[in-house]
């Protein structure tokens, strides 16, 4: 059988368990992981048809390859941050150890927050009856366990395994076994990481480091398995296979779904349920790490696009490009799925039409948001107003920067433009952000005695109000950057801002300076030059 043929059979497939095929697995889960499967096994099929002869900068972040016949192959991302481009671990979650009382969800609630200088909400000291109340107090450890206490009174680094985990066994069934090695492969996981994984669940959760910080007073929390990329440089668009980021999406779904399945037993201890905040933390900020990047690169494409910065790549291949950027979003390819089984006339080789659907709908939508909230934000602070990159205004001489694409809310409070930044007290966004995300944590692992209807909108509110803009950034960091790099005129304030929104970004495993985004762009140029051979 040939080649083409093999990938049609594949494909027809794949149509077949979208249309509900009598060779299902039995549960959900199942019904879902075998349709990634078939994508999996079409993308396998379909060998790679456009192999880099050469490489062209789209500009020093990213880098784009073209086959012998000067074909558009792929855009990599060179800053996007891999394991093996990170110099230190990246904390997958951040636990509070004091327990949180009425009035902090009251002081919140009043803005105070906002007036904190600094980290002092984060440096409240521990007294022993808020030891004995937080979640720290319900682990027991195991004996004989050379631990390190701190002037806190808490142990200062230690490992679930050292604790008394939940009594029950976990283990994955077969089916979920099945789909989850293959899942994992696709997604380059190594074999001993994937094996260890699957066999024994309760490993990878004894692998997780608590490490303590004392300005915090909270344990940084660490996991011991492949959550980010390993190795770099990653393909953002791949014009060969073009659903390539919504699939490793859905892969990335598929894991944590398994995660939660098997974590829902244990969720009744304390461990459980922290197991289950740091987990969810840790899919939620990879996720975000990916938008945050995409984004940035759309953001240079439109610049290019607009004649704002200049590119070797010609117009129609930068809007090929952004078009498949908007593949990536779950719905656009789930309507292409549609399509193919009622028409049998779409092709998810050939996705650009349905990508410039969405990108024009979506780009469209962002410039009338702005426009009306950029009205909303002279009427709300009553000064002039000044553009700062794409969809940011600031008063003329003042030193807060909003975002015009966003709006804070808590639940039924709207509370303006999100303000990103105040170079006058650079700690007060990320301050509220973290203090509300640290909140969110708390209500999850104490579970507070409130109905679970209310629980849930607690948690959605808190974890809303401090995610509020941070994705709005990529658009302001990727315009300056560029800008910088190409020798092009920066104001003062504008790089202050871009800086100071690299530190301050609440997204743990993104550069926080411009020095440690630089190097990981030059070490992922090194590793792609390397492996083209070029």
């Amino acid at each position: 059988m040939t080649k083409s043929l093999w990938a049609i059979t594949i494909t027809l497939t794949f149509l077949m368990s979208v249309a509900e095929a009598r060779n299902y697995p039995k549960s959900m889960w199942g019904k879902y992981a075998y349709r990634v499967e078939g994508l999996i096994a079409h993308r396998d099929a379909s060998s790679q048809k456009c192999i880099a002869a050469s490489t062209v900068e789209l500009s020093k972040r990213f880098m784009a390859t073209r086959d012998a016949a000067g074909n558009l192959c792929r855009i990599y991302d060179l800053s996007f941050p891999t394991l093996s481009s990170l110099f230190a671990k990246k904390p997958a979650s951040t636990l509070r150890i004091k327990k949180p009382t009425l009035d902090d969800y009251r002081n919140f609630l009043n803005n105070k927050v906002g007036e904190i200088e600094g980290r002092d909400f984060l440096e409240e000291s521990l007294s022993k009856n808020d030891l004995d109340e937080s979640w720290y107090s319900k682990l027991v450890f195991k004996p004989n366990r050379n631990l390190r206490m701190n002037n806190d009174g808490v142990v200062q680094n230690f490992r679930f395994a050292d604790v008394e985990l939940f009594s029950q066994k976990i283990s994955f069934n077969q089916e979920q076994r099945k789909y989850l090695t293959k899942m994992l492969k696709g997604y380059g996981a190594t074999d001993e990481k994937i094996e260890n994984f699957i066999n024994n669940p309760k490993r990878f959760l004894e692998g997780m480091e608590f490490e303590y910080d004392s300005l915090k007073r909270a344990y940084e929390v660490f996991l011991d398995f492949d959550f980010l990329p390993i190795r770099g440089p990653i393909t953002s668009v791949d014009h060969d296979l073009q659903y390539r980021g919504w699939l490793q999406k859905q892969i990335r779904g598929l894991v944590l779904s398994a995660i939660n399945k098997l974590l829902t037993p244990a969720t009744a201890s304390i461990t459980g349920r922290i197991a289950s905040v740091v987990i969810n933390d840790a899919f939620e900020m990879i996720e975000m790490t990916y938008d945050f990047q995409r984004a940035q690169l759309e953001q240079v494409i439109r610049m290019a696009l607009e004649g704002t910065i200049q590119t070797p790549l010609t117009k129609k291949e930068l809007q090929d490009s952004l078009y498949l950027l908007y593949v990536q979003d779950s719905q656009t390819v789930v309507a292409i799925i549609q399509k193919l089984i009622q028409t049998g006339s779409a092709s998810i080789d050939n996705l650009y039409p349905y990508g410039k659907a969405a990108s024009i709908q979506s780009y469209n939508m962002k410039v009338s948001t702005s426009d009306s909230n950029f009205s909303k934000l002279y009427y709300e602070l009553g000064c002039d107003l000044k553009d700062i990159g794409y969809f940011f205004a600031r008063c003329e001489a003042g030193d807060e920067v909003y975002s015009t694409l966003s709006e804070s809310k808590f639940f039924f409070w709207n509370l303006g433009m999100t303000k990103i930044i105040n170079l006058a007290r650079p700690w007060e966004v990320v301050t509220k952000r973290t203090v509300s995300y640290l909140l969110s944590g708390a209500v999850r692992v104490f579970m507070m005695n409130f109905p679970n209807w209310i629980t849930s909108n607690v948690i959605s509110a808190l974890k809303g109000y401090a995610l509020a803009g941070v994705m709005d950034e990529a658009y302001v960091v990727s315009d300056i950057y560029e800008k910088t790099a190409r020798g092009m005129r920066v104001t003062a304030f504008e790089r202050e801002a871009y800086l100071n929104i690299l530190d301050k970004n609440i997204i743990p495993f993104l550069p926080k300076s411009e020095e440690s985004m630089n190097t990981i762009i030059e070490k992922h140029r090194r590793l792609l030059t390397n492996k083209l051979g070029m």
